[in-house]
């Protein structure tokens, strides 16, 4: 993926551990969703880091910048953070820019990311792009529900039970399996988004 040395370090944000891998100029490749241990943490990361074929890497004390990038990425959004999409596919990269377009509080369906692509009938391949999402919660695929409204997949450790868990966070609703409906995100205002991605 790159030639440029990757650290990972492990940090704890109130209850949560997350592992980091970053560059030395402070670009983040990947990190782990939240977890309850260090070493779940770093396992999820790991996996991420596989995903991205990135092998070689060494474990670092955080660093405070990357810490705070983090921490502001994780209240306010991706603006916060310098991401790296180094060897990603150009159709990942679009669907991560949309995904991290949806508010905290709302949800969006695979469909109408798929939808707001040009690509109406593309659902699998924006959950097959998200699966691989290495900034999970920083781009927030856990937002990202079936059309019927029911949670759907999620490639962490726990499945859909730390997407409801995510979602539950952040202030959505969910009954039965499936997210209140005043909690979607309209399709076109996912399409106006959408028409400001690069």
């Amino acid at each position: 993926m790159t030639e440029t040395p990757i650290k990972i370090s492990t940090i704890r944000l109130g209850s949560d551990w997350f592992s980091l891998a970053y560059t030395h100029d402070l670009r983040l490749i990947a990190n782990s969703i939240p977890s309850t241990s260090p070493e779940e943490s770093h396992a999820s990361l790991i996996k991420s880091l596989r995903i991205r074929n990135v092998r070689e890497y060494s474990e670092s004390v955080p660093d405070p910048k990357i810490v705070d990038q983090f921490t502001s990425a994780l209240d306010s959004g991706v603006e916060h953070i310098n991401l790296s999409y180094d060897g990603m596919p150009q159709f990942q990269k679009r669907v991560l820019a949309i995904t991290a377009m949806i508010p905290k509080g709302m949800v969006a369906t695979y469909r109408s990311i798929a939808a707001a692509l040009g690509k109406p009938n593309g659902q699998r391949a924006v959950g097959n792009a998200l699966a691989r999402n290495p900034f999970p919660v920083i781009i927030p695929c856990h937002r990202v529900i079936r059309s019927d409204l029911s949670l759907g997949g999620y490639s962490g450790t726990g499945g859909a039970k730390i997407k409801e868990s995510l979602l539950i966070r952040e202030g959505v609703k969910i009954q039965n399996g499936r997210v209140m409906e005043r909690f979607l995100l309209a399709s076109d205002m996912l399409s106006y988004r959408s028409s400001l991605c690069p």
